[in-house]
């Protein structure tokens, strides 16, 4: 077993060794970052957020720039006040291409990265790191979000500079027990080592672990599960698992508003019925107002789209349980 850790150590000493070349490359690192971005290449970067997002899906994406995901002046704020760079991360497929390129020309905040038939998240969210370490490879954190998620980017911010400065080969998320429930954070030492080493949905990697899984994506196994690909990926190199019921949220408000990152329904994978539930929810949690109110509003949304996409599926079962003639 020593053996085997001395290995480790090794191998992962070596891969990040490789990472230093590739921050070495600051003149193609400025280029990539792209003209739009102002003077956020001179910034400290805490952060890089990648959403990633169907090619199809350019009306959500509209809606988050209206709510949760920085644009404009936000977005100005964010990349050079808070250090949080957030991306669309879109793969390119033929019969969207010329959209979704006049829509990263526009914005300035959708990364198009290249896809085959066969790819999946996983392989998706590999190519998302890549992208991440070759722009802002000098960033602490990757975070991976998805398109149909309420995100509070300030409680993301305070938790990355606040309780998790220290970590330096952190894997935190989200980890659901039997039954729905999931666990508390109390603080990033208090490791649960009995919990799976993988998390679903939405997550945060120290960025010299994004670096290391990138300088080894040759040799990565592809999957169909996300989350358990990422773990199994990680498995190899030493790292921190830590759960945080903050990227699983039932709400927001109450009484843990401050900690509360990620607003989702396990039923929908997501939030129900994103396109209208992602703006409602935004107008009642926008304001990073706290309280029973908020929390009881909050929640009304949430179980008002649960309840549409309830009906919505009830409706499209429904002529299969027809008798005929």
């Amino acid at each position: 077993m020593q053996i085997q850790s001395q290995r480790l150590s090794k191998e992962l000493a070596r891969e990040r060794a490789r990472s230093a070349q590739l921050l070495d490359r600051k003149a193609t690192s400025a280029a990539l970052r792209g003209s739009k971005l102002g003077d956020a290449s001179q910034t400290s970067v805490l952060a890089f957020v990648a959403v990633l997002s169907h090619p199809t899906s350019a009306a959500l994406r509209e809606a988050l720039r209206r709510s949760w995901f920085p644009g404009g002046e936000h977005r100005r704020h964010f990349e050079r006040d808070l250090g949080l760079v957030f991306r669309f991360v879109v793969e390119r497929h033929n019969a969207v291409s010329q959209a979704v390129s006049a829509e990263a020309e526009k914005y300035g905040d959708v990364i198009i990265v290249e896809s085959s038939e066969q790819s999946n998240t996983a392989s998706k969210v590999l190519l998302a790191m890549e992208a991440a370490a070759a722009t802002y490879g000098d960033a602490r954190f990757f975070m991976r979000a998805a398109d149909n998620v309420y995100l509070d980017p300030g409680a993301l911010a305070s938790l990355l500079s606040g309780r998790l400065h220290h970590v330096n080969s952190g894997y935190v998320g989200c980890q659901q027990r039997p039954g729905g429930t999931s666990t508390q954070f109390a603080d990033p030492s208090d490791l649960d080592v009995s919990a799976p080493s993988f998390f679903s949905g939405s997550y945060v990697l120290s960025m010299d672990l994004v670096r290391t899984l990138v300088n080894s994506a040759h040799a990565l196994k592809r999957g169909p599960d996300e989350g358990v690909m990422v773990g199994s990926w990680l498995f190899a190199f030493e790292h921190d698992t830590i759960s945080s019921s903050s990227f699983c949220c039932s709400s927001c408000g109450g009484e843990e508003a401050e900690t509360c990152i990620v607003v989702t329904q396990p039923q929908c994978n997501g939030v129900c019925n994103p396109l209208t539930t992602i703006p409602a929810l935004h107008a009642v949690c926008g304001s990073g107002a706290g309280g029973p109110a908020v929390q009881q509003k909050s929640e009304k949304v949430l179980k008002d789209a649960a309840a549409m996409d309830a009906a919505r599926r009830r409706d499209d079962v429904a002529p299969l349980q027809r008798p005929s003639g």
